[in-house]
């Protein structure tokens, strides 16, 4: 998924590919939390009553928890090329997995230095657009509707 090998006990969206795993997926314990996890708050988005953080280990510069509130936490360690998950004893099973193939993947390859983005594009005439947005925003129908139209799919 996003370039990335991944072992996972939780099933994810994705083809089997044989070979050794970019990281490893691992169940942690259920924990109840709020706020931010301890460390140096290095983001923090809140909409209403949804709300995600991310903090790095003080102590482990390469171990980051990423919080998001009320589904679980996840202790991303590149060093170790682990993923834990933490999920929260009231979380919604199936909001687990969406998380772990969109920002979580896209977190580890941002750290690592390769940004995902989620985006469409088209060409026409030789000129190209991107279209960007989050998961579920239209951008696939989008890109389709414009290829009924005369334009060429160049990524999505």
């Amino acid at each position: 998924m996003h370039g990335l090998v991944v072992d996972s006990p939780i099933p994810l969206d994705g083809r089997r590919v044989d070979g050794p795993p970019d990281y490893r997926v691992v169940e942690g314990e259920t924990r109840n939390h709020s706020g931010p996890p301890r460390g140096r708050l290095l983001a923090e988005y809140r909409l209403g009553k949804l709300s995600s953080s991310v903090t790095e280990d003080t102590g482990n510069p390469a171990r980051r928890t990423l919080r998001y509130g009320g589904i679980c936490d996840v202790v991303v360690d590149t060093g170790d090329r682990a993923i834990t998950v933490h999920p929260h004893p009231r979380a919604d099973p199936e909001l687990i997995p969406l998380l772990l193939c969109s920002s979580v993947l896209a977190h580890v390859l941002a750290t690592e230095g390769q940004p995902c983005l989620h985006a469409s594009a088209v060409e026409r005439g030789g000129e190209a657009l991107a279209i960007v947005g989050s998961g579920g925003a239209g951008k696939s129908t989008l890109a389709a509707l414009l290829c009924a139209a005369g334009a060429r799919l160049v990524s999505d």
